[in-house]
């Protein structure tokens, strides 16, 4: 027996919805029609996402980062995975953050109203966003892949979403023309009209005529807009809401984000301890390097080695023992010897092929 629409979890969605259409047209007051229209309605309208958003997901304005320092421009909604994603820039409750693509799950544009002429740039945008890699995560643990565009991922691409308070029309024809050439994943993924209705992708079975819909492009997938205003938030949030559970970051590396920032000397205690630590790193190059370990640790030590030993360490690493300002001269020629003989050294194993 069919449920009545009065009752049961389809009505209390609708019920849900119709109370989101009324707090959002409160917020439509704080827009106008070139955009937004001071920080009290983007921060309402960012209240609104994370009313309606599980816990774990954060909502910020600014833009997406990635660790090429390439940069997606300022973005009107962010979503991310609040509990891993650390934000580079801005303070709690700073509408400027930068943050790392890698915990990014979703972007909203927001417009006051869409029109034609803003097709072009918003795909534009959409595109830039997609083409931010996500690289710059810690090593390790299990890799779980989930499906989407038609393909495997292992890390979601961020999906991409434009909501409109009004519009003067449907275009989800534009939208399609305009990404005619772009593979699935770098296309738009839905559009909320919402005093229209909303632009979803729909798939046909050619068998049965019957159309199957998706919350974001398919390989065989087209763009169509719906004429049904009072259910607009409602579809366009049920989707936005299926991309957003399916998301799943990885730990991030944010140390990949700071290379520059992070290169630094460090000096240790004299010690048993810092000895000990000298001891065992130079034993570990001496290992990589395939020389003698007590050849490494008597010239970090100052104490003199062989003419042989050295011709050994340079024969691997030639700039691993250098000519200093304070060094005797008879020292200095010996070191330039040896640095003579590891060159003729390597240019014998070179032709022969075998180790000397």
């Amino acid at each position: 027996m069919a449920e009545d629409d009065t009752r049961g979890p389809r009505s209390t969605l609708r019920t849900t919805a119709e109370s989101l259409r009324l707090e959002l047209k409160n917020i439509r007051g704080g827009f106008d029609h070139g955009g937004i229209k001071g920080t009290t309605a983007e921060e309402r309208f960012h209240e609104f996402l994370r009313r309606h958003l599980p816990d774990s997901i954060g909502v910020t304005s600014g833009e997406v980062v990635d660790v090429d320092s390439n940069r997606s421009g300022e973005l009107d909604a962010i979503l991310y995975d609040k509990p891993r994603t650390p934000m580079l820039f801005g303070d709690k409750g700073s509408r400027n953050h930068a943050v790392p693509v890698e915990g990014v799950i979703a972007v909203i544009e927001v417009k006051s109203r869409l029109q034609r002429g803003m097709v072009t740039d918003l795909i534009k945008s959409c595109q830039k966003v997609k083409s931010l890699q996500k690289k710059a995560f810690l090593s390790g643990g299990l890799v779980h892949q989930r499906e989407r565009y038609g393909q495997m991922y292992a890390d979601m691409p961020v999906y991409y979403s434009v909501f409109a308070f009004e519009s003067e029309g449907s275009y989800a024809g534009a939208f399609n023309d305009a990404q005619l050439e772009a593979a699935p994943e770098k296309r738009i993924d839905s559009v909320c009209y919402l005093d229209r209705g909303v632009g979803l992708n729909v798939s046909m079975n050619w068998e049965t005529y019957q159309p199957s819909f998706s919350p974001w492009p398919t390989p065989d997938s087209i763009m169509g807009d719906t004429e049904d205003a009072e259910r607009a938030l409602l579809q366009w949030f049920a989707v936005l809401s299926t991309a957003v559970a399916q998301a799943e970051t990885r730990p991030i590396d944010l140390t990949q984000y700071l290379k520059d920032d992070l290169q630094f000397s460090v000096s240790f205690p004299d010690g048993p301890a810092a000895q000990k630590f000298n001891e065992d790193a130079y034993k570990a190059v001496a290992k990589k390097m395939g020389v003698r370990e007590d050849i490494l640790l008597r010239h970090s030590k100052g104490e003199p080695i062989t003419l042989g030993e050295a011709v050994e360490v340079l024969s691997v690493n030639e700039n691993y023992i250098a000519e200093t300002d304070n060094m005797p001269d008879e020292s200095r020629a010996t070191l330039r010897l040896a640095k003579q003989l590891a060159r003729l050294n390597r240019k014998q194993q070179s032709t022969s092929g075998t180790p000397k």
